[in-house]
């Protein structure tokens, strides 16, 4: 039976030492995907869904530099860049689970928390079976999540909470106060590049975890780079 609590906190703590093998390319690389996600939600009329849609070859970066470093190696631009081999498949996957999301986000937030936790593994899913359909891929993704689904659930809670911790009150800020939009907008930048790349590191994780024919094939531990602390919870 899935332990959401100690099995997220685990997951997040795992997230955090990967991230430390590789701090200074993952905050880099963390900063050109927050940038490319801000300037592109910027354009006239398309800014949303292109800012949606782009979010998937960027999030498969993480992905991929995730699995090098699992395998003992180290990322660079090959797999930070990865997801732009497959630009059309993570672009449509990540529009069509984002604006899922955004719906049910203004259907009182806990439906789009619920829909984004369901297509968790959607952009790991595609990345690692590029000649999946799109139908399989997101199948593939809830079928997955279903015996983790609360786990999965309390990471975008707690990704969405310290993104909101931040956003909020810089939104706050430049409504009210006139702060200059750069000066408002810089925490947000800040969170985002240390947030998005910890968050899909313990994504990857938990893909790998419900995934053993992956990590079987990629010569992984299906648990994970921890699986003496998992043994012990």
């Amino acid at each position: 039976m899935d332990r959401p609590f100690q099995h997220g906190l685990s997951l997040l703590g795992a997230a955090f030492r990967v991230w430390q093998q590789e701090a200074l390319r993952f905050v880099l690389f963390g900063a050109f995907m927050t940038f490319v996600v801000l300037i592109s939600g910027q354009v006239p009329l398309l800014g949303i869904p292109l800012s949606a849609g782009l979010q998937g070859p960027l999030e498969a970066g993480p992905v991929y530099a995730t699995l090098k470093i699992l395998r003992g190696g180290r990322p660079d631009t090959t797999e930070f860049l990865g997801g732009s081999r497959l630009m059309a498949p993570l672009f449509l996957v990540s529009l069509l689970a984002n604006m899922a999301g955004f719906v049910g986000l203004f259907l009182f937030v806990i439906p789009g928390l619920l829909i984004s936790t369901w297509w968790l593994m959607a952009i790991a899913e595609m990345a690692v079976k590029p000649q999946a359909s799109l139908w399989n891929v997101m199948q593939e993704s809830g079928a997955k999540m279903k015996p983790v689904f609360f786990t999965g659930f309390l990471l975008v809670f707690i990704f969405t909470i310290l993104e909101a911790v931040v956003t909020l009150p810089a939104l706050q800020s430049m409504l009210e106060d006139n702060t200059p939009g750069a000066q408002a907008i810089f925490p947000v930048f800040l969170a985002q590049t240390l947030l998005t790349p910890i968050g899909g590191i313990a994504v990857t994780l938990l893909f790998i975890e419900r995934s053993p024919d992956v990590a079987a094939k990629l010569n992984l531990a299906a648990k994970g780079p921890d699986p003496d602390e998992e043994a012990a919870g």
